[in-house]
């Protein structure tokens, strides 16, 4: 992978996976939203629920 291709997954993380996206690339305006709105990401940090 070139550097540029490394970049512009950083940039655009729209490349990865979308359950990937749901968990790496929260916005940070609305964290509580996003946590409630995608149960993936609380999963992924051991929740129960």
């Amino acid at each position: 992978m070139s550097p540029h291709e490394a970049g512009q997954i950083r940039c655009a993380p729209r490349f990865i996976h979308e359950s990937e996206v749901r968990f790496l690339d929260i916005p940070e305006t609305e964290p509580e939203y996003e946590l409630e709105q995608h149960p993936l990401v609380t999963l992924s940090a051991g929740s129960d629920d």
